[in-house]
């Protein structure tokens, strides 16, 4: 998102939100895609998912590639953003969907701690049934916008020369 990162981030976080979740990637049941779309449906409401088209249901958007600033717009229209991945990673959509206004929810393991223990909500990586049940209770409930001063202090923590020398020093 670095053309968006030059627009005013009061443009970009939207007061209305037209997608409870966004979720990325190509794993319908690794990254937990299919929980975060049952639990919104339990909720009627909509997923936008950044990636290819890998279900029917009908309450997913799917993008699989589109300018940075129409990614950023789209993510700003996000309540949330799904860091449920099964395997460890490096969760980049989490950092750029934040920044844009979506409250991430990633799975309670150290990793994920280590990241992103300051501004995530934190769900145990159980069954699948659970983690439905559990994202449906955080979708009920009440929506924590990131705050300026959290976005400010995300942006500053994951520059790209902050992360690539502590890479460099490992």
């Amino acid at each position: 998102l670095e053309k968006a990162n030059n627009v005013k981030i009061q443009i970009l976080i939207k007061k209305n939100k037209d997608y409870i979740i966004s979720s990325s990637g190509v794993g319908y049941l690794i990254e937990s895609v299919r929980e975060c779309i049952i639990a919104a449906e339990n909720v009627k409401a909509k997923v936008f998912h950044v990636g290819p088209v890998i279900t029917n249901r009908k309450n997913v958007d799917f993008s699989n590639g589109m300018s940075d600033i129409d990614l950023a717009n789209k993510l700003s229209r996000c309540k949330y953003v799904s860091g449920l991945r099964r395997l460890e990673g490096f969760e980049i959509p989490v950092i750029e969907s934040f920044v844009c206004g979506a409250r991430p929810i990633v799975f309670d393991r150290i990793d994920n701690r280590n990241w992103f223990n300051d501004f995530a909500i934190f769900i145990e990586e159980t069954n699948r049934e659970q983690i439905i049940e559990d994202l449906t209770k955080v979708f009920e409930g009440k929506y924590n916008p990131p705050t300026e001063k959290e976005i400010e202090k995300v942006k500053n923590k994951f520059k790209w020369e902050i992360i690539i020398s502590m890479f460099w020093k490992k």
